[in-house]
């Protein structure tokens, strides 16, 4: 079945979703400038795998057009800015929200169309406005989270042997999955400025890790042992990755913490000793490229 597709923001998680969709979709790729848009609409998307895609490109911020589900790709820090458009527009689209860590919990909307959430499980790089590396395979995981269908229909049609998609019953357990993953590797890479598999390899930063690991497995009420496991398993499979929040860091881009360490923070009613020193690290990181206080 041919749909069409919309994916708010062009960044690397936007741009390998439009490569894989418009290889049988029809693809609208929403970006916040219009340079990227018209080059876009130019060349179409270029992935390493998957070579040109055509699709088409909008700047964010007028009209949306018909889509048969909307898929936002934006980063926490932007959040707030899409769903007040979407509001304003009254969207009735289903809507699939893909960001890192739970922040984005609070600031979903009550009153307004299907609302589905997903986490991305996928490597990707945009190395420009047109081009994307898919650095690690994985899943795309949705479940529903105000809506009256659960996500099988999404996971059903679009569900590619190269480009999995899993459709989960369970919206929480299915966040903090990621998020236990998240909260350990992100951080510390960022902080240390290595890639995914010296969580592994480094026997400081896998200590470190484990700690980090042990906090929000207690918050969370998880089992230590599995979230640990799984943490290494993805460390060692994206080991030759570097993280979001490193990428962010090395572009003096304000990163995620708030969201995903800050988050599990927030959740908390005790100490959590080093998920504080994360958090103030990553900030004091923030702060100083801004200042241009490191060399």
């Amino acid at each position: 079945m041919l749909l069409n597709i919309g994916i708010i923001g062009g960044g690397s998680v936007g741009l390998l979703m439009a490569a894989y969709f418009g290889r049988k979709h029809e693809v609208h790729v929403y970006t916040k400038r219009s340079q990227q848009a018209g080059l876009l609409n130019e060349s179409g998307v270029y992935c390493d795998v998957l070579g040109q895609v055509n699709l088409r490109a909008h700047l964010f911020g007028g009209a949306l057009h018909k889509h048969d589900v909307l898929f936002v790709t934006v980063k926490q820090q932007q959040l707030s800015t899409v769903l007040d458009l979407l509001e304003e527009l009254s969207c009735r689209i289903p809507v699939v929200f893909l960001q890192n860590g739970m922040g984005h919990l609070e600031l979903l909307p009550k009153k307004i169309y299907p609302v589905y959430l997903g986490v991305v499980e996928h490597g990707a790089k945009r190395a420009s406005d047109t081009k994307v590396l898919h650095t690690g395979r994985g899943r795309v995981k949705v479940a529903a989270y105000k809506a009256e269908q659960s996500a099988e229909w999404i996971a059903d049609l679009l569900h590619e042997e190269d480009f999995p998609f899993q459709a989960e019953g369970d919206y929480f357990n299915m966040l903090v999955s990621k998020l236990m993953v998240n909260t350990v590797i992100n951080p510390l890479t960022a902080i240390f400025r290595v890639q995914n598999k010296f969580i592994v390899k480094n026997t400081e930063l896998r200590s470190l890790a484990s700690k980090l690991c042990r906090e929000a497995s207690q918050v969370f009420q998880r089992s230590y042992e599995e979230e640990w496991e799984h943490v290494l398993r993805v460390a060692e499979q994206t080991g030759d990755n570097y993280s979001s929040m490193l990428t962010d860091l090395s572009l003096q881009r304000k990163t995620e913490i708030d969201y995903i360490s800050g988050y599990v923070l927030k959740k908390s009613v005790s100490e959590l000793p080093y998920h504080q020193f994360v958090v103030r690290s990553v900030h004091a990181l923030e702060q100083l490229d801004g200042e241009g206080g490191r060399v």
